[in-house]
């Protein structure tokens, strides 16, 4: 609780002079940092990082930047070459364990530039600062925007008292075949979580489904929270119909896209943001919420939903196919948003129900299995195909769009894809080596284990079986002096060797040229030198 990060300056009035600020607040203990990482800054401490106490440690974008921003007389620790994002990023201190499962986040906080944050334009020149760095990093009621004051005491500090252990853990904008409350009704709720050990007061406490009006609905006088304890608040706008046991909000969630605040007043008696969630695309009868539970950083779409519970990460079962891809798409298909030749690959429905991607992830790095989130609304219908480009253009995903759009791309020289659940449980994945211009490799029979090179693609449609490959043939033969120049017709998808012999009866064939992927022709120039006489073959493979 000691070492924290205590301010961020991500909007710089000079391009380049960003920095984050660290802060031991404790009056007696170094911290050894050798070997921590910055989360965020792409930045790891070197051996013999020492931070003692009540000392700050600035880490700098660029040094000259930050000497012009705010003087030379200030000590930089280190340059950082990750990029702090205007519309907000996540940033952790690191210290590392014995096995990666082992590391601790010592200091994390997700910040952004809109409410309920303060909110800070381009090349505004002002920082996030933290108000009070005996409490919670995480709070966003402990956070403001100010004057920057790189390796000093923040101007906005001061003491606060306690947060409260209390985060929104789960909400239901859309409940419908859900939980009732005591009239019977299906209702849009809240789930409160007490992370904490002791009850919890929620007097001087408010909810809201808006940043303007934080103060939009107060809890219950005399109401409290125990230790552990889950609590929903019906958010269905009758407040009238609360009890001591039963608690109804005056306002209603929104289905699909909203917000959610907790809210709490501040030492100058102003409401401030004490947890908020942001849910868009959020299908009826799903939830969203934290997982693991009480904490900000991680929060998903639920397929299950547990309110008055802890949360359950775990996908609605689905069986569908990476079914079709083609990385190398140079004039075969256009894709109907904007008229270019994108990367693009297809998945496969072979059940005979309809098959929901709501929820699911999407990835071209095995390794990072949450690289992109399917939007709710996108299903694939029994024994169908969904066609997903991957273009980078996840702004061209609109409900007149029948096709998705993920933010990345593919590599002709080869690469993975990744379909997988919210708790990282792998749906399907596929590796693939280098690819052909305008030629497509997949699964045949469609859902089938046998991967194939496909010379007639069928983006959207079942896959067709490949006609069998003519073997290779020389076509030409130019003689220039000592150089022969070959060219013979090739097969899509496949890999050719050329080969050569001075006398047939020789014991071996000699590699010539190889491995070789072009298609439709391959060509090759030999210096012969003085030999009268050379043959050749092709080995296809």
């Amino acid at each position: 609780d000691h070492l924290v990060i205590n301010e961020i300056m991500y909007s710089p009035a000079l391009p380049g002079a960003a920095f984050v600020e660290l802060f031991n607040n404790s009056p007696d203990f170094t911290f050894d940092l050798s070997n921590w990482r910055f989360q965020g800054l792409n930045y790891t401490f070197p051996e013999g990082s020492m931070l003692p106490p009540n000392g700050y440690l600035v880490l700098a974008n660029d040094l000259a930047a930050f000497n012009n921003a705010y003087g030379g007389t200030i000590p930089v620790f280190a340059l950082f070459s990750g990029r702090l994002y205007l519309d907000g990023a996540t940033l952790a201190l690191i210290k590392p364990g014995a096995t990666p499962n082992q590391d601790i986040a010592i200091s994390k906080v997700r910040y952004e530039s809109q409410p309920p944050w303060p909110v800070i334009g381009p090349n505004a020149g002002v920082s996030l600062q933290l108000i009070d760095p005996s409490q919670d990093v995480r709070r966003v009621a402990n956070w403001a925007a100010s004057s920057p004051t790189p390796g000093g005491a923040n101007g906005v500090q001061t003491a606060l008292p306690p947060f409260p252990t209390l985060w929104i853990n789960e909400v239901q904008p859309e409940n419908l075949n859900g939980i009732r409350d005591s009239a019977g009704e299906v209702e849009p709720w809240i789930e409160l979580y007490n992370v904490g050990a002791d009850v919890v007061s929620l007097d001087g406490l408010y909810l809201a489904n808006n940043y303007t009006d934080l103060a939009q609905w107060a809890f219950p006088t005399g109401a409290t929270m125990k230790p552990g304890e889950f609590k929903v608040v019906f958010a269905d706008g009758e407040a009238a119909q609360s009890t001591a046991t039963e608690f109804h909000a005056n306002f209603r969630l929104s289905p699909a896209v909203g917000a959610v605040a907790l809210s709490l007043l501040d030492i100058n008696g102003q409401p401030q943001a004490l947890d908020y969630l942001n849910y868009t695309n959020l299908g009826a009868d799903r939830s969203y919420g934290s997982f693991p539970d009480g904490q900000p950083f991680d929060r998903f779409e639920f397929f299950y939903v547990t309110p008055v519970g802890m949360n359950d990460s775990r996908s609605i079962p689905l069986n569908v196919f990476l079914n079709e891809w083609m990385a190398s798409n140079s004039g075969f298909i256009a894709d109907p948003a904007d008229g270019h030749f994108e990367d693009w690959f297809e998945i496969y429905n072979p059940g005979p129900s309809t098959a929901d991607l709501g929820g699911y992830y999407l990835t071209h790095n095995l390794t990072n299995q949450f690289k992109f989130k399917i939007p709710s609304g996108y299903t694939i219908p029994p024994g169908g195909h969904l066609l997903v480009w991957a273009d980078n253009d996840t702004n061209q995903n609109t409900s007149a769009s029948l096709d998705l759009h993920v933010n990345f791309k593919l590599a002709a020289a080869g690469d993975e894809i990744g379909l997988f659940a919210l708790d990282g449980t792998a749906i399907d994945t596929v590796r693939f080596g280098v690819q052909t211009n305008n030629i497509s490799q997949g699964r045949y029979p469609d859902g089938s284990a046998t991967v194939m090179f496909l010379s007639t693609p069928t983006p959207r449609a079942a896959n067709v079986a490949p006609q069998a490959d003519p073997p290779p043939q020389f076509t030409q033969a130019r003689l220039n002096g000592q150089q022969l120049t070959l060219v013979w017709q090739t097969a899509a998808g496949h890999t050719c060797r050329l080969q050569f012999k001075h006398e047939l009866n020789d014991p071996a064939w000699q590699d010539l040229a190889g491995p070789m992927t072009n298609y439709p022709t391959a060509t090759f120039t030999d210096t012969t030198g003085t030999a009268s006489v050379r043959f050749y073959r092709i080995i296809e493979f």
